[in-house]
């Protein structure tokens, strides 16, 4: 049984990082911009809104460098994590499939089937499974 870690595992991972990274970039950009009328304007929220929408990405994007941290090493508990995200995305489709008929929902339809996939691999795949079943926590 090997222990090295997969090839699948570490894009996933990286990945996860530079989303991570991303997210929390443009979360720091948002709070640069919450009180410019512009930006509220164009988003069509309220200053409010603006300011949680800007935290929310900031520790979304460290959570998700957290996950992809763990993935790397060889956490089971990652793996888990990334499936309820995918399972918190779904929920989101669906959400804004029925209540938000000015919203294009196909824009999240491709984050959850990204995450699905990332999951599915990493709970099916014969080299991850090997990988994480070898990795003592």
């Amino acid at each position: 049984m090997s222990t090295d870690r997969p090839l699948g595992v570490r894009l996933i991972a990286l990945l996860l990082g530079i989303n991570g990274f991303v997210s929390i970039i443009a979360g720091i950009l948002l709070l640069f911009h919450v009180g410019e009328e512009a930006a509220i304007d164009a988003l069509g929220v309220t200053e409010a809104n603006l300011s949680v929408l800007a935290i929310t990405a900031i520790a979304v994007g460290v959570i998700t460098m957290v996950i992809a941290a763990a993935l790397r090493s060889g956490s089971n508990f990652a793996r888990l994590l990334l499936v309820l995200l995918w399972v918190g995305q779904l929920g989101v489709l669906v959400y804004s499939m029925v209540s938000l008929h000015s919203v294009h929902w196909t824009s999240a339809m491709w984050p959850t089937v990204i995450t699905g996939l990332a999951g599915a691999y990493l709970l099916l795949d014969k080299d991850a499974r090997e990988f994480f079943s070898s990795v003592k926590s």
